[in-house]
């Protein structure tokens, strides 16, 4: 179990039932005090092969020739799909990971000098699957005013070209000028065009007329930069470009993230389907400023915004990685996990207090985006505008499709680094698979989708360098091992979840040995703490008792005399130990971000101890 550390955590979580015990604090309990209190060899690579990050030792990472300098800050870079950027004092240079199932974003950037190449200020565009976007620095303006161009817009649409029959949503052909409705929305914006962005028709993306005209007008051109991300559905509508027979799918809405002094000033988000922005501006009856007074409407909560942090590895040439910016960062990153696992595990979203968690709670559970968690308190839109209820709420859920998303899978991205936080993305889902029962099948059925590719990777490469783990992450990766070959975790594996279709008890078991044995090694030489002990010793006992329970159902018993042999000769550490741990109650930390807390009646211990030497 989990050991809570503060009655107003306690409190908190009283009424979410045993899993949100056991998986809502895993990051919020112990991990803070883990970063400060980790053993000292955890933060030297030759202790700890993988949190030395050298791209051609990481399975799957490959280095693009995108590379960074000038005007680029944490708040500008995009991760979105299995992307990391790698900072070293400024310069940040991105890698991609080629084994993920998803298809790779194509990163291009829109330089300000040609000649300058990658030292120039640029712009750089993503482009995949599920969005499209840009990161734009503003103080890069185009010599040429627009009036001048012979061409205003490069890309137009045609009004007699829209396809909607089947699609996810629905989208306005005209406006009330009787032009249609969707303009050629520049990603960089005209007055910021580098390197021919503005000729280039991948920059350019289906965008309602009145966000296009006035609202994204009025924000970007008294901001220091923006990200633009348009969001798309599986299944959109399409339009026809004009002279021209492709067409170009519409996205269902249009995130725009303003930035002042290198970090996130605020985020808006503008429906791109079937919204009335005219109704709106009738039934709030805003006349003067309507630009100004519009675009207050759609400004996200202040806290949403801590979701679109990128993964950054904090790295130096000549040191590795540089760990107290990595720390910290990564610290930062798990308060956030901690809010996203507890909404992936509250069965009640009433129920809990954080506003992250709700919204992780109603995607995981695929219920509907409760628009006050979306919009800051002073927004009008959804309550004084009845008639856009139904376009503004299919927006917002693909919106918070994508925060969750994406907030979450640039959290798991410091797997890179460090052995703790790979071990601790493994013990977040198997707690999960482990407490099935518990997750409602919507939740589980998310929980897959997200990572049912990443998770069994994770624990193999954990596997494999097991052997430079230090005594404290071998402990850890030992307790998880011990889940997964226990009879607790037994049933999961019958219920068909593809995040665990491959794994077996006895194979399970297999590996829990393995990483005893390691253990066994190293505690020749090093003495152990208290708590090692105890957590030392639950090991040993519970691999016995796991064994036990694959005998008692129909295994061979032959199958495990190398196994028993190897308990019954670990017996003679425990015996050589001068102070024995107690043996009737206390609390041990067992992984990264969790505790286990134990209580038996004396002589229980003892007893246990006697069979391993059977």
């Amino acid at each position: 179990m989990v050991f809570p550390q503060t009655m107003s955590f306690s409190r908190r979580f009283a009424k979410g039932g045993s899993l949100l015990m056991r998986v809502s604090f895993l990051f919020c309990v112990g991990e803070m005090n883990t970063l400060e209190g980790r053993e000292t060899n955890d933060l030297t690579s030759s202790h700890n092969q993988s949190i030395n990050f050298n791209p051609e030792n990481v399975k799957g990472v490959r280095e693009t020739d995108v590379i960074v300098k000038k005007g680029w800050y944490n708040a500008r870079l995009l991760t979105p799909q299995n992307q990391v950027y790698r900072a070293d004092h400024g310069e940040y240079q991105l890698y991609d990971n080629y084994d993920n199932e998803d298809k790779q974003s194509k990163i291009y950037l829109y330089h300000e000098s040609v000649a300058q190449g990658k030292n120039s200020k640029s712009h750089a565009r993503v482009a995949a699957p599920s969005l499209r976007s840009v990161s734009v620095d503003t103080s890069l303006r185009t010599p040429i005013q627009r009036r001048n161009q012979a061409k205003t817009t490069f890309i137009q649409y045609d009004k007699n070209g829209v396809r909607q029959e089947g699609a996810d949503f629905q989208v306005d052909i005209l406006n009330e000028y009787d032009q249609v409705n969707c303009d050629g929305g520049h990603l960089v914006d005209y007055k910021f065009s580098a390197q021919g962005s503005h000729t280039d028709a991948v920059n350019y993306v289906p965008q309602h007329y009145f966000y296009n005209r006035w609202l994204k007008e009025h924000l970007v051109k008294k901001t220091q930069g923006y990200l633009e991300i348009a969001l798309y559905t599986p299944n959109p509508p399409q339009i026809k470009v004009k002279g021209e027979e492709r067409y170009d799918p519409i996205p269902i809405g249009i995130l725009l993230v303003t930035l002042s002094a290198q970090s996130i000033e605020a985020a808006y988000y503008f429906p791109n389907n079937k919204y009335n922005y005219r109704a709106l501006q009738k039934d709030l009856e805003i006349k003067g400023k309507m630009a100004e007074q519009m675009v207050i409407n759609f400004r996200l909560n202040q806290s949403l915004l801590q979701l679109l942090t990128p993964a950054i590895i904090y790295y130096s040439k000549t040191r590795g990685i540089n760990f107290p910016s990595q720390l910290e960062h990564e610290a930062k990153g798990k308060d956030r996990m901690g809010n996203l696992v507890e909404g992936m595990g509250v069965l009640n979203s009433e129920d809990s207090e954080a506003l992250i968690s709700r919204l992780a709670s109603n995607v995981f559970h695929e219920e509907e985006v409760d628009l006050a968690t979306i919009f800051s308190p002073f927004c009008s839109a959804a309550d004084n505008n009845p008639s856009n209820s139904e376009a503004i709420q299919a927006a917002l859920d693909v919106l918070g499709k994508f925060l969750i998303e994406y907030g979450m899978k640039n959290v798991l991205k410091s797997e890179v680094v460090s052995t703790h936080s790979r071990i601790m993305f493994a013990n977040i889902i198997t707690d999960f698979i482990e407490a099935h029962h518990q997750v409602s099948e919507k939740a589980m059925d998310r929980i897959e989708k997200l990572f049912s590719g990443v998770y069994p990777s994770t624990l193999e490469e954990l596997f494999k360098v097991r052997k430079g783990m230090t005594l404290t992450d071998l402990l850890y990766f030992g307790n998880l091992y011990n889940k997964l070959s226990s009879p607790h975790i037994h049933s999961a594996f019958f219920e068909g979840f593809k995040i665990c279709e491959d794994m077996d008890l006895d194979d399970n078991l297999s590996n829990f040995i393995s990483i005893l044995k390691r253990v066994y090694r190293v505690v020749q030489t090093q003495e152990l703490t208290e708590d090692q002990k105890q957590n030392l010793l639950d090991l040993l006992l519970d691999a016995r008792d796991n064994i036990d329970y694959l005998v008692e159902t129909e295994y061979p018993e032959e199958e495990f005399e190398d196994s028993l042999e190897f308990l019954k000769k670990s017996k003679k550490v425990i015996t050589k130990w001068k102070k024995m741990p107690s043996l009737t109650k206390g609390t041990y930390q067992n992984s990264p971000n969790s505790y286990h807390s134990f209580r038996s009646a004396d002589g229980y211990y003892q007893s246990r101890i006697c069979r391993l030497g059977t």
